[in-house]
């Protein structure tokens, strides 16, 4: 994210490298707190299910804003087409 803030801090265009650096930080930081999400929730036990249990309300939290289309694994195809000089096959890359 500092390299795409200093290029436009600089008007420069941001490069398709550093655009699949920031999908690939993206996308591993959304799966790492699904990862930790789950655990919570399963930690917490069958409490975790009530409505009224602060963990029901932050797994549901933390899942919706994961299903967000931007968190998507499928990114991690495309950056490593981009990291393999490839097109990365997506639209909105």
């Amino acid at each position: 994210m500092g390299a795409l803030d200093a290029a436009g801090e600089r008007a420069e265009p941001v490069t398709i490298e550093q655009r699949a650096d920031l999908r690939a930080a993206m996308s591993h930081a959304a799966q790492v707190s699904r990862e930790a999400l789950v655990a919570m929730y399963g930690l917490g036990g069958s409490s975790s299910l009530y409505i009224g249990n602060p963990l029901e309300r932050l797994f549901r939290d933390g899942m919706v804003a994961l299903q967000h289309a931007g968190h998507s694994a499928e990114f991690f195809e495309a950056v490593g087409r981009v990291r393999f000089g490839i097109d990365p096959g997506m639209r909105l890359f």
